[in-house]
């Protein structure tokens, strides 16, 4: 049987299990629109979805692998990842260190 979530063809988002804390909620937020939006003015859905890993590349890898297109962005409080399903699970394609004025 098919898994539902994979049938639709969207980016996955995957949100590191320490950015559920309440200091962080409203940033991870302002986040995540900014990447649904970025991907919605080029004609792509994404999807939000907690992750099971820890750690941005290793977030990205599971929601890249998780997506039928096979991109996935992974969100924790200190970086945004990209990563594409078929590059080394260690080697994402672009990585972006949120520092210390990720808000801006």
């Amino acid at each position: 049987m098919s898994d539902p979530n994979r049938e639709r063809p969207c980016i996955h988002i995957g949100l590191a299990a320490d950015v559920d804390q309440p200091s962080a909620r409203a940033l991870v937020r302002a986040l995540v629109r900014a990447l649904e939006v970025g991907a919605e003015e080029e004609g792509v859905p994404c999807r939000v979805m907690a992750s099971t890993v820890q750690g941005g590349v290793a977030v990205a890898y599971e929601a890249a692998f998780s997506s039928r297109f096979g991109i996935g962005l992974g969100l924790d409080r200190h970086e945004i990842v990209l990563h594409e399903m078929h590059m080394p699970a260690e080697q994402p394609v672009l990585r972006f260190n949120l520092g210390a004025h990720a808000a801006a």
